[in-house]
Order: C-alpha cells, then structure tokens, then sequence
C-alpha cells in the first residue's frame, strides 16, 4: 500500500463519536477504537501505524483558541517550535523507539492545536525508515494537518 502524492485522493474519516474529522488517503486501512480513536495502517506490509486522537481542552467552553494556545504553550515548556498553519499549531517531537519481534519501531508525535480541541498524530513505524514512510511524511501529512477538524467544543 505505497501512498504517494499522485495517491493522496483523500476521503473524509469521522472519529470521536462523529466530533471530529480528518481526510485521509483511500489506500489506507482505517478503523476506529472504542475509545474514539482512528487508526490507520499503511505500508508494503501494512506495518506502518498511524493513530489520531481527539480532545478538547478542559475549560476551553470560555476561550475559541484553547487548542491552539495549548500546543503552543507545549512547545514552549518543552523548549521546542511549534509551527503556525492556517489557524493550527503543530508540534512535533519524538517518541522514541520500541522493539517488536526484533525489529525497531520509532515513535513520532504530532500535536495540533485548532480551536478549542488538540489533536494527537502518533506515528509508529519500522526502522530503517521506508519509502511507503518517507512518502506520507509529505503531502499525506501536510494535508491530513490541514483538514483535521472537530466539531463543537
């Protein structure tokens, strides 16, 4: 399943109970967790995990730009730069790595504040990194940032 630009016809994927939504590629394979979460599996042997979690900011009712002063404030504590995306703020740092069966998986985060909500873009793949990867980390991710959204506070 190599996604690549030319692929990245996207179809919109509900999550959260229907509170939030993201496009995503169709030649990904995407289910939903009990508790709200959406997860995608990508990659020549399907091994490449992407995960997609949905929260609002306790106390956000009060102020539309919660989400987005929440990561931003991440990125400060952490010593870290959030980047300013058309009305999103996005962190990304690193997870580290796990072992399974022998082989090396690396963890990355993406946080990403819009309105009141943060959303959480984990990534899990193998070791060394793969081209099916190094594809979505372009246009694949960069649009899936851009359409994440949620609905209400």
């Amino acid at each position: 399943m190599l996604v690549t630009p030319q692929q990245s016809v996207a179809a919109v994927s509900f999550f959260d109970n229907g509170k939030a939504k993201v496009e995503l590629p169709n030649s990904l394979s995407i289910s939903t967790e009990p508790d709200g979460s959406l997860i995608a599996m990508f990659g020549k042997s399907g091994d490449h995990k992407l995960e997609i979690t949905h929260n609002v900011v306790p106390g956000a009712a009060a102020d539309s730009d919660a989400g987005f002063k929440f990561v931003k404030d991440q990125a400060i504590k952490k010593g870290l730069k959030a980047k300013e995306l058309n009305g999103k703020t996005v962190l990304m740092q690193t997870g580290g790595e796990i072992k399974k069966e022998g082989v090396t998986y690396r963890i990355v985060h993406w946080q990403i504040g819009v309105g009141r909500s943060v959303f959480v873009v984990t990534i899990t793949a193998p070791m060394p990194m793969s081209s099916d990867l190094n594809n979505f980390l372009g246009i694949p991710l960069n649009d899936l940032i851009q359409s994440i959204s949620a609905s209400g506070p």
